[in-house]
């Protein structure tokens, strides 16, 4: 009866309507009484009961005050008289290891080509890109992490990386300075970092992954602070969903950026995939436990990152002219 529109579980919920039929008061007409004087004797398959579920549900919880002491005093007392049996998911690793190890060579063999490659602003945010790529999915591979909460949230920037790139290469056409203006942007948002620690306004305890120097180094590597504008906008005004519009890709961020956007933001449906184990015992309710000892592990994403990473080296060798 988990399933609360299974045949069984709607057999009880006309039940316990039907019981309480004399209590209730329907309009003349109402569609809700032809559907309990023909739910008993329709098929559960017909296309006709997709409406009587759905009808016999809007009535769940009308009822008067009712006591459920007793219940409740069940239900305590049977969860500490019994054992959770938590069901564990482990997806284990794929076959996709090795290709996507070639992967990481070509992506390294390109890095390594970008010294012949005379330096301008594209040429470094695409290689500054491709790079940083390169690191996050050499940690993934190296630490054997690609059925881990960690893979998701390293496959949603590969996800982001891939729409910006096409979309400066895109906008390149009618603003030849674009390159430059999005690494000035990436600065101006450690400038506003730094700014803040300096006046005060920003909470940065000791010892804090967050130094001040170093932000302000970076931020004043390319130019003077004082010529660097902070932008509290999106990159070039464009929000990602109209980025993934602009570049043709609505189907990527209705399937990979929705879904591994989950697991950044911290969803709850994310949050249940990856961090808590199913109870299997009626008893408890069906409750979640926590999976403290790291057990749940979700399916390998190696096929996912090569995918992205495909597309990702063509747009390199497209705009930077090699092979």
């Amino acid at each position: 009866m988990y399933d609360r529109y299974s045949e069984i579980s709607m057999d009880v919920r006309y039940t316990i309507i039907v019981l309480k039929a004399n209590k209730l008061r329907f309009m003349k007409g109402q569609s809700i009484i032809i559907v309990l004087n023909e739910y008993p004797m329709t098929d559960f398959d017909n296309p006709k009961m997709k409406i009587y579920k759905v009808q016999l549900s809007s009535l769940e919880g009308v009822s008067d005050d009712e006591n459920y002491d007793y219940s409740n005093y069940f239900y305590e007392e049977m969860y500490l008289m019994s054992d959770c049996n938590p069901l564990i998911l482990d997806f284990g690793r794929n076959e996709k290891q090795k290709d996507l190890k070639e992967k990481l060579d070509e992506v390294r063999g390109l890095l390594i080509k970008s010294d012949e490659i005379k330096y301008d602003h594209k040429k470094d945010v695409i290689m500054g890109n491709l790079s940083y790529i390169y690191k996050m999915i050499n940690e993934v591979y190296i630490s054997k992490l690609e059925n881990s909460i960690i893979s998701r949230l390293v496959m949603r920037t590969l996800v982001e990386i891939y729409i910006n790139l096409k979309f400066i290469s895109l906008k390149e056409k009618d603003d030849k300075d674009i390159w430059e203006s999005y690494k000035d942007y990436g600065s101006g948002k450690y400038k506003n970092i730094y700014k803040k620690i300096e006046e005060g306004k920003m909470i940065c305890p000791e010892n804090s992954h967050i130094d001040h120097n170093i932000l302000k180094i970076l931020a004043n590597e390319l130019k003077d602070e004082e010529f660097i504008k902070i932008d509290f906008k999106n990159f070039a005004n464009k929000s990602i969903r109209q980025k993934f519009d602009d570049v043709e890709e609505k189907e990527l961020y209705d399937s990979f950026y929705n879904y591994d956007t989950c697991f950044t933001h911290g969803y709850w449906s994310a949050i249940r995939e990856s961090a808590l184990l199913f109870c299997d015992n009626p008893l408890h309710n069906y409750h979640c436990v926590p999976d403290i000892r790291g057990e749940q592990k979700l399916i390998d994403i190696s096929s996912d990152y090569i995918f992205i990473l495909d597309r990702i080296i063509n747009i390199v060798k497209k705009e930077l002219e090699i092979s």
